[in-house]
């Protein structure tokens, strides 16, 4: 765009100074029409040239559309400059020009044209036009006023928010500016042609023409498609018909632009794909393409140029490839339904024919309200699905099947269950979830647990409490379960091997879980190689352990290899191999397979040992973490490859080939800063609580232990956690003592730190023999324990939060451990306590153990359940006549927690347990 100037420039005598000769200029500036009053603010006229040693200017006064004004004082002589400029409101110049070189003689008048240019041209055009993805009809004829429905989907490129306009010569649309609309066929026979057009925001437009046709049931037809698309850039308009390019066929471009001066343009066109325009200069140029482009678009630009410098660009992205056509959604033929109301737990069999009427397969889904699809078969045209009613049903259960053609359009069919009389849950049924809160790191992952195979149920006492009726329950593979017929609370919930006396009818068995969900394991054999070097001198004491927050292992100390040589004392390198799975399992973990895309990495940690002789005088025997690396390659050769993998503190990890089912474990071993952290250990608290499991209860260690876990603020210790610092008093009874760990940590340091400390005795049992003797006592555990989250910098007390269950009971005879042998109990004994000397449980959990002669006379236990409880009594169901049993009983202390969400604690942990004496049914 450009503002012509007109300047008049008279000279004369001057009235300021009447000695010299000099000149002035009359300026009128005209704006161009396209160039707003609101835009030029105002007008600056400067005169320059040899002798004028500051330019002479004048601001010029706006009359109507001119702006005009007088420069005066302008010296006589040659190359006289005018400069002219005009500016915004914020004092932007807009234009800007100069004249030639003038000369001002004296008694003459000298005139001039300026044409001030544009500073800044407009950026330069780009937009790629929307694209029609899918065009849905319900079907492509309809009876004189039938109705069509019609739906379409459409993207943009750029993000623009798209318009839709429906149109046709006859007839009428619901909503003709909506993706989804019906059409009303107008009552005369015949082929009517309906067209969708899709804008974008910056005026950008596609379009799709299809046929349709008005006729009478029993008339068929076909579908034909055509294509336009329009553009509308700032250029002015940039325009591609067909809008979808193909090899071998010409497509018509289109450009626009307007000069507001009225100048003639020139276009010049160039794209990025093969092929040919006829003629590259024209502002309608024909394009053919020989051979399809990469990126499936194809790039337009055009620049116009004006005779007096100014140019714009624009440019515009066509697809290649095929056209949308209009897809008619499959039809249904027939259905069938075995049952049309179901009783809990009956099968149904329910299925369906349908066809593309555009000739293509159908592929079909089911899904389900409620209940479970057990099979499903179909054929290109046909499907059918057994249901599984849920255990009851208060409300019809809906099944859908949905049929999809090869072009996408799809289609949802309902069936409809009815309950059957008496198969509703009404308020006798318990219902249930169990989800999994998958912990890889720093983020949860849900998802449910499959129950499909998991034994549930529940034990119902009977009226008179003397027995127990077993109610069989349902759970299935989306997390939920249903037991119905429970007629009276509370119950015997059974998941598994685990009974929770609870009084709800719902329960929340969700727990979390340490790694992200459905990590596959190692196959069997699969060894785990070692190559380190940079220890602190080995001792014989030291640990070394691994941990993996995404495949979820949390805790694996290196002594769970039983058959590992470890270095010796003085070493600073380790190597060798261990059985993974054997190991990762005596750890009570698994052996996950690592997915180094996934950011799966080892922590590998040096534990050193050191003895205090400062606090006791039998010492305290310490473990704490002093240096780390971080392995993320497990691969790796095994006689020491020098493939560099990337760096941790410096720390290097190797990344070479692996031998197969061979991992590897290959690095350095850094220092890390320390950390203080003391603890004040009420040993002798404990140590008392601890003797009173059993009259014949022994000491023997007491353990404080230091470590960290992520989120464990939200579910307590959810699963095994690393190390940081332990420390063991292998002889207790020297009263209390403080702890001072001095400990490194590679961990995130917003992980929070967990402090344990317990207590710990055994107690002898046997069982009686036939020849009247009895079998070799074996030794059994129960502790005093504490678990809380750490003080950080300041010296936290450890005191025991809860004590033992007193004076245990089975069917009122004292049974506490150390009594006499309790014997007829019967099948299903009632277990009753006194509640503990200190603290306040939250729940109760009894182990029953069958305990049994070996065949070399020794003495075993099989763990049979666990049973959980809010009361301070509960019944034992199912004992066997002629078979000894025995109970381990905790009191727990975990506040917080609900009997309604048995699995989910909290991070303060805290209990005590006892044996019970023996009994026989």
């Amino acid at each position: 765009m450009a503002a012509l100037l007109w300047v008049t420039i008279s000279v004369g005598c001057t009235t300021q100074d009447p000695g010299s000769r000099s000149g002035s200029a009359e300026v009128r500036v005209t704006l161009p029409q396209a160039l707003s009053a609101a835009d030029v603010k105002r007008v600056r006229a400067e005169v320059r040239g040899p002798g004028i040693s500051s330019p002479i200017s004048a601001e010029l006064v706006q009359v109507g559309t001119t702006w005009q004004g007088t420069v005066g004082g302008i010296p006589v002589g040659p190359e006289r400059v005018i400069d002219a400029y005009a500016f915004d409101a914020s004092g932007r110049v807009l234009f800007q020009g100069s004249s030639s070189p003038l000369t001002v003689g004296a008694g003459g008048t000298a005139s001039a044209f300026l044409l001030l240019q544009q500073v800044d041209s407009p950026p330069p055009f780009y937009n790629e036009a929307p694209q029609i993805t899918s065009i849905v009809l319900s079907s492509n004829s309809a009876n004189p006023g039938g109705i069509l429905y019609l739906s379409a989907t459409a993207v943009d490129a750029n993000g623009d928010a798209l318009s839709y306009s429906w149109t046709a010569a006859a007839g009428f649309f619901s909503d003709p500016t909506s993706s989804v609309t019906s059409w009303t066929a107008p009552s005369t026979e015949g082929t009517h042609r309906l067209r969708l057009e899709v804008t974008d925001a910056r005026g950008t437009s596609a379009s799709v023409s299809f046929d349709v046709y008005v006729m009478t049931d029993g008339v068929s037809g076909s579908v034909d498609v055509t294509v336009g698309f329009n553009t509308w850039p700032e250029v002015r308009t940039m325009q591609g018909t067909p809008s979808v390019l193909s090899p071998g066929t010409a497509t018509r471009l289109s450009a626009t632009a307007v000069d507001v001066d009225g100048d003639p343009l020139n276009h010049y066109w160039f794209t990025d794909c093969s092929g040919t325009f006829d003629d590259a200069a024209a502002a309608s140029p024909s394009f053919t393409l020989s051979e399809m482009p990469p990126s499936g678009r194809c790039y337009f630009y055009v620049s116009v140029l004006d005779p007096n410098g100014g140019s714009h660009s624009g440019t515009l992205a066509l697809q290649a490839g095929t056209t949308p056509r209009a897809n008619v959604m499959p039809q249904i033929g027939s259905t069938w339904q075995s049952l049309s109301s179901a009783s809990g737990g009956e099968i149904v069999t329910l299925g369906l024919n349908a066809h593309d009427p555009d000739g293509t397969s159908v592929s079909f889904s089911w899904s389900a309200s409620a209940g479970e699809i057990q099979t499903t078969t179909w054929t290109s045209t046909s499907s059918q699905a057994t249901w599984l009613a849920p255990s009851c049903l208060d409300s019809p259960a809906y099944i859908y099947a949905q049929f999809t053609d090869a072009d996408g359009a799809s289609l949802v069919y309902g069936f409809t269950v009815h309950p059957e009389p008496g198969s509703d849950c009404s308020a006798l049924a318990v219902n249930g979830i169990r989800n999994i809160y998958n912990l890889p790191g720093d983020t949860i992952i849900s998802t449910p647990a499959d129950l499909s195979a998991i034994p549930i149920g529940a034990y119902v006492p009977s009226a008179d409490g003397s027995r127990f009726v077993y109610v069989a329950g349902t759970g299935r593979s989306d997390g939920t379960f249903t037991i119905p017929g429970v007629e009276r609370t509370p119950y015997y919930l059974r998941y598994g091997s685990t009974w929770i006396w609870t009084p709800s009818r719902f329960v929340d068995l969700s727990s979390a879980s340490l790694g992200r969900p459905g990590v596959e394991q190692e196959p069997a054999g699969t060894q785990l190689a070692f190559e380190l070097d940079g220890l602190t001198p080995w001792q014989s004491s030291d640990a070394l352990q691994l941990h993996a927050t995404g495949p979820g292992i949390g805790y694996f100390t290196l002594a769970c290899a039983y058959d590992f040589i470890w270095p010796d004392d003085g070493a600073t390198s380790l190597t060798g191999s261990i059985d993974y799975g054997n190991a990762m399992r005596n750890c009570g973990t698994v052996p996950a397979r690592f997915d180094s895309s996934l950011g799966d990495f080892f922590h590998v940690t040096q534990h050193v040992s050191r003895m205090d002789y400062s606090t006791l005088p039998s010492g305290l025997s310490f473990s704490e973490l002093r240096k780390a690396f971080q392995a993320h390659d497990l691969s790796g050769p095994t006689d020491g490859g020098t493939g560099d993998g990337g760096t941790w503190d410096g720390g290097m990890v190797d990344a070479g080939m692996a031998s197969p089912g061979t991992l590897k474990v290959k690095g350095t071993l850094l220092p890390l800063p320390t950390t203080t952290q003391v603890f004040d250990f009420r040993a002798s608290e404990f140590e008392a609580l601890a003797l009173a499991a059993h009259s014949g209860a022994v000491l023997v260690e007491e353990v404080v232990n230091l470590g960290t876990l992520p989120s464990y603020h939200e579910y307590g210790q959810y699963d095994g956690y690393p190390d940081l610092a332990n420390a063991t008093n292998a002889s207790p009874g020297q009263g209390n003592f403080p702890v001072v760990f001095e400990y490194g940590n590679p961990y995130q340091p917003y992980w929070p730190k967990i402090v344990m400390a317990s207590a710990s005795a055994v107690s002898p049992f046997s069982v009686d023999l036939a020849d009247g003797g009895t079998s070799r006592p074996a030794w059994y555990s129960t502790s005093v324990f504490s678990q809380s989250p750490v003080w950080e910098g300041s010296t936290q007390p450890i005191i025991p939060m809860v004590g033992p269950p007193r004076d245990l009971r089975v069917n009122g005879v004292p049974a506490s451990g150390g009594a006499p042998t309790v014997s007829t109990v019967g099948t299903s004994p009632t277990l009753s306590w006194t509640a503990p000397s200190i603290g306040a449980p939250t729940r109760y959990q009894a182990r029953l153990y069958e305990l049994y002669a070996t065949s070399t006379g020794g003495t075993a236990r099989t763990l049979l359940g666990y049973y959980t409880t809010l009361d301070t009594q509960l019944r034992l169901p199912s004992l066997v006549a002629g078979k000894t049993y025995f109970v381990v009983l905790y009191a727990y202390a975990v506040p917080g927690t609900t009997p309604d969400r048995p699995f989910q604690d909290g991070p303060e942990f805290h209990y005590a347990s006892v044996f019970s004496a023996k009994f026989t049914p």
